[in-house]
């Protein structure tokens, strides 16, 4: 199992979303770390989780 920490912005295109995705077998499930915070909160937060779980941070800015 892997797993990756996906920051994303939150729909207000203000503040961002973190959260935790696991892959196993091609199939991902994503667990939310933090919701509707600063940016520094999420880079916080994206760093922790990343530690933790030994994960990668991906950042989407964009809503692609």
């Amino acid at each position: 199992m892997t797993f990756e920490v996906r920051v994303t912005r939150h729909w207000s295109g203000k503040t961002y979303n973190v959260d935790l995705v696991s892959w196993q077998r091609g199939e991902g499930m994503a667990s939310g770390r933090a919701f509707n915070v600063s940016k520094s909160e999420a880079q916080k937060v994206a760093a922790k989780s990343a530690k933790l779980y030994d994960a990668e941070i991906n950042w989407k800015e964009t809503g692609d």
